[in-house]
């Protein structure tokens, strides 16, 4: 064996390859197996995910079972808004000793201004009794942006200035320049 200063990539890959695959099968293995693996119960939703969406929301509720953090990627028109609810919600939908809330949940969503409304929809067409803030929706501006959040902190804000448990599912949905506070 050449010491690894002497070695080619030929020679490193014919050496040490059998521990590269070995270590690259360990950390592969997926999270969810459609056809072996149970899809979610969404008979609650009032629009259905397509199966391959129900697959990759599954495999996305167990990335945040074991990391408590994750990212749903893909391109456009493949439904990652259903997809990202959905995992939200289903996530949170065990006991609180099984790791979930109960349902009872925040979540915030960040995204381009131009898909808040779009968000607000979507999440009040699949999700029963959701209930969604959105920010500054009359466009007035920064002033505007910023009493809204305002007031949404006094009206849940509980004893020693926490805020209160959440009641059901709770989204507020802020855009990317609203979070800069309007910088145009």
């Amino acid at each position: 064996m050449n010491s690894l200063d002497q070695m080619t990539i030929d020679d490193y890959f014919a050496e040490f390859s059998h521990f590269h695959v070995k270590k690259a099968t360990e950390l592969l293995q997926p999270l969810h197996v459609p056809g072996k693996d149970p899809l979610p119960d969404f008979s609650y939703a009032t629009r259905q995910p397509f199966e391959p969406q129900a697959h990759v929301i599954a495999a996305a509720i167990k990335m945040l079972d074991e990391t408590r953090r994750g990212m749903i990627v893909s391109e456009c028109g493949t439904g990652k808004t259903i997809m990202g609810m959905l995992t939200i919600h289903e996530h949170a939908q065990p006991s609180v000793r099984q790791g979930g809330r109960n349902g009872d949940y925040r979540a915030i969503v960040l995204c381009p201004d131009h898909l808040i409304k779009k968000w607000k929809e979507e999440l009040e067409e699949t999700i029963p009794g959701v209930k969604v803030t959105i920010f500054d929706a009359a466009g007035k501006g920064c002033k505007h942006l910023i009493s809204d959040m305002t007031r949404l902190y006094d009206r849940m804000k509980g004893p020693n200035g926490r805020w209160k448990k959440p009641q059901g599912a709770e989204w507020y949905i802020l855009g990317r320049d609203q979070a800069k506070f309007l910088p145009a």
